[in-house]
């Protein structure tokens, strides 16, 4: 059984198709499925068996159907390393935490 998951990132699969000629029908018939039901999975909330497959088609990764964001992901939490505890709020809080961990002057 397949999971569902929310995307909250945007598909870019139109833009790719355009800067490479193709249109979506063509993409329909290569992952055979019906051009209406590809619309419709990229309006809505495909499932990563339909990425892939779309992916795979156009000699992809899945992650390279997404707009990347320019917004900083969100980090927030706790690493406890050799009974220390330490918050991670930022992705340099983490990189400064990991480069002590390596160089083992934590």
């Amino acid at each position: 059984m397949e999971t569902k998951t929310t995307v909250e990132a945007e598909l870019q699969v139109r833009e790719i198709l355009r800067q490479r000629g193709m249109k979506m029908k063509e993409l329909a018939e290569i992952i055979e499925i019906a051009p209406e039901t590809l619309t419709r999975a990229l309006q809505g909330n495909p499932r990563f068996s339909t990425l892939k497959q779309i992916a795979t088609a156009l000699n992809l990764e899945v992650r390279d159907l997404f707009v990347a964001s320019s917004k900083e992901a969100e980090i927030d939490g706790y690493i406890e390393f050799e009974g220390k505890i330490f918050r991670i709020k930022t992705r340099d809080d983490f990189n400064t935490l990991a480069e002590k961990i390596n160089s083992k002057t934590v």
